[in-house]
């Protein structure tokens, strides 16, 4: 099976907001790098300087915001530029902070990169590979903060430090099947990979290709994983009711060829992929077309062989079917091209989950 991803419209994860009555109405402010109200262009997108005079937001419950003209705010895929479209759902995830930021994801920190026109800026939440200029902004709304908590008080004396432990939640992969020449002392832990991830990770249970070029053909499941400039793969984990309240890690792991007996691998380009977690779980007829949207943008990876990658960590959903997609970074002058058969013997390769 050959498997991967390009733009996709992003859905984005809703944050934990203060409860505020529905819809609440703000303008907002760049200040930073770049300063001045928030206006927009005719088609939705928001633009900071240039003259527009500020468009105004309205925020739901579960963090969507609307624009002044009852269009969904999205941030577009992959480049996240942050726009108002006809038609589009308002995605949640954004909320007014207490200090009056918006923030996306909990963070205020946005990027605005110049367009070229007029001294004109875009907005992202992160800057699109290859474009010069970018600068940090954060986006002050003049209304519909949160309540801010009080203040915990001050223990009565401070605890000792705890022990560090040889395991941590998540794990850090990075590096762990590479041999350093430094002095420092390796934990024998790092030197069997399955040991580090503990109890063993989870195996997908369904793989499926979707292909831009080819939208109505659904692709069937697979072992094999395949991220192009016009392919993703998506993965289905079932996540056990015994995992109720423990911590799930999803992790790409990506040993050296020579590590294999049964599995393999090719990589080329510049090795940046994306993850992101849908709205549903995939089936054997999940096409490009009527693949889920994603919910959770978990940003990017630059891959190279001999190392193991956290993607994200979350609540282990238990008892729950849930969807995750990988594919290339794009636009991109080189892009990723990564095929690898999904195995576990006798070195893992691939998306899998772990749990502690």
């Amino acid at each position: 099976m050959k498997i991967s991803l390009t733009a996709l419209t992003l859905g984005l994860s809703a944050s934990a907001l203060t409860p505020r009555q529905p819809p609440c109405c703000f303008t907002l402010t760049a200040t930073g790098g770049s300063g001045g109200p928030l206006g927009q262009l005719a088609d939705g997108q928001n633009r900071i300087g240039q003259g527009f005079p500020p468009s105004t937001y309205c925020i739901s419950e579960d963090g969507g915001l609307t624009d002044q003209s009852g269009r969904g705010c999205i941030l577009t895929g992959p480049t996240t530029q942050f726009q108002c479209d006809t038609g589009a759902g308002a995605m949640p995830g954004f909320s007014v902070a207490c200090d009056g930021m918006l923030t996306y994801n909990h963070t205020s920190k946005f990027v605005a990169c110049p367009t070229g026109d007029q001294g004109g800026f875009n907005v992202y939440v992160r800057a699109p590979l290859g474009q010069g200029g970018c600068v940090d902004v954060t986006l002050a709304a003049d209304s519909c903060r949160a309540g801010c908590p009080a203040p915990s008080p001050a223990p009565a004396s401070a605890a000792p430090a705890a022990a560090p432990t040889q395991k941590s939640c998540p794990p850090n992969l990075s590096g762990m099947w590479e041999v350093s020449s430094a002095p420092a002392p390796i934990p024998p832990l790092l030197s069997k990979p399955t040991q580090l991830i503990h109890p063993p990770p989870q195996f997908p249970h369904l793989i499926i290709s979707v292909d831009e070029s080819n939208p109505s053909k659904a692709q069937g499941t697979s072992y094999n994983g395949h991220v192009t400039s016009n392919k993703s793969t998506i993965f289905n984990f079932d996540f056990p009711a015994s995992l109720a309240g423990k911590t799930c890690t999803l992790v790409f792991l990506l040993p050296t060829q020579d590590r294999f007996v049964t599995s393999s691998f090719r990589l080329s380009g510049s090795g940046e992929v994306v993850f992101a977690h849908l709205k549903g779980a995939a089936t054997e007829e999940t096409t490009w077309g009527n693949m889920p949207t994603w919910t959770e943008d978990y940003g990017m990876q630059s891959l190279k062989p001999g190392n193991g990658y956290v993607v994200t960590s979350f609540a282990c959903p238990a008892g729950k079917r849930e969807g995750y997609v990988m594919g290339a970074m794009l636009p991109h002058k080189d892009p990723t091209s990564l095929e690898w058969f999904q195995d576990y013997n006798p070195e893992p390769i691939g998306l899998y989950v772990s749990a502690c």
